[in-house]
């Protein structure tokens, strides 16, 4: 068995340990209301969520005059319908350990 196998063995195993905990916290998740243009009760939910396992988290409006500039930048139906107001983006980092620097959640 190789690293990987390891690895992937134990996070199966922890997961499996945490399923009753995982499915409940899933359902709490999928009962905040959270359709297009109305994501930050749930985007909260989660910042709250990160907060308590003590990740690193930045949770953040996009300007979307800002993004407009970017030349990547394409507008979406639905952010012609709603823009960025109250949609809102959640990022959490775990600090990694050796040659991984970090771990991000989203």
């Amino acid at each position: 068995m190789n690293y990987s196998e390891v690895s992937g063995a134990k996070i199966l195993y922890y997961i499996d340990s945490k399923r009753n905990e995982i499915i409940e916290f899933l359902r709490k998740l999928v009962r905040i209301p959270s359709t297009v243009g109305k994501e930050l009760r749930a985007q909260e939910f989660m910042y709250k969520k990160f907060k308590s396992m003590n990740l690193k988290v930045d949770i953040w409006e996009p300007d979307d005059n800002e993004l407009r500039k970017r030349l990547a930048f394409s507008g979406t139906a639905s952010f012609t319908k709603y823009g960025y107001k109250n949609v809102s983006n959640v990022i959490a980092k775990l600090k990694g350990e050796g040659r991984i620097p970090c771990r991000v959640a989203l």
